[in-house]
């Protein structure tokens, strides 16, 4: 079975294998102001799924807040319509999406979207504004990328390959801010087909950092 999606028109393809795209004016500045009044006041610390025990936690590794938009929301449902057309994943695939603020100095360290036993194929990361000097970078050591915020701009990858097996380049660094704030709207995708239930463990890692060399330099898209 082939899990991905043939990328469409309108998607800036910066790496093939593995697959990382760029979408600029994904959302308009009517869009990105509705979603942040639809959460501001419901942001809580944002929680990462424990390795052990698969359950959601707060951790030292991600500092941000976040929450989840309303699912029935018109505004809401637009965005999914617009993420199905882009991803070409069916809407109805989507996980509640998420909203997610930086403030001075937080971040989220090295992690991948969809460690066991979550099912998240796809990712769509949409930058809500812009951030002073090029800070709150999306870095990807393993693909040769940083990405910047940029208000309106999606980010897509997959976070498995065609086959289902679990991509450990798509890994990725949320860097913090020391001005300003960074806003964004996490948008995962599921795939109940695929079967996530890898042990991603110490050696399972060495094994794939020499498959998969860490780029030496990176090349940043402003």
């Amino acid at each position: 079975m082939k899990f991905h999606k043939s990328p469409i028109e309108g998607i800036n393809v910066v790496s093939n294998d593995p697959f990382l795209g760029i979408i600029d004016d994904f959302l308009d500045d009517k869009e990105i102001k509705g979603v942040i009044d639809l959460v501001k006041d419901e942001l809580k610390p944002s929680l990462t799924v424990d390795k052990k025990t698969g359950e959601y936690t707060v951790s030292k590794t991600r500092t941000s807040h976040s929450a989840t938009l309303p699912k029935h929301a018109t505004l809401v449902q637009n965005i999914a319509k617009k993420c199905s057309t882009y991803s070409g994943y069916n809407k109805e695939q989507l996980e509640e999406l998420q909203v997610v603020h930086y403030e001075k100095g937080q971040k989220f360290d090295f992690h991948h979207d969809s460690n066991p036993p979550l099912n998240r194929i796809c990712t769509m990361l949409v930058y809500l504004n812009d951030v002073e000097n090029y800070e709150g970078l999306t870095t990807f050591p393993y693909v040769g990328y940083a990405v910047a915020p940029k208000k309106g701009r999606a980010v897509i990858w997959y976070n498995f390959k065609d086959d289902g097996e679990y991509d450990i380049r798509s890994g990725h660094v949320g860097s913090p801010v020391t001005k300003g704030e960074k806003w964004a709207l996490n948008i995962w995708i599921k795939e109940n087909e695929l079967k996530n239930n890898k042990e991603i463990d110490k050696k399972f890692i060495e094994a794939e950092h020499k498959k998969y060399p860490q780029k030496k330099k990176l090349e940043v898209i402003l």
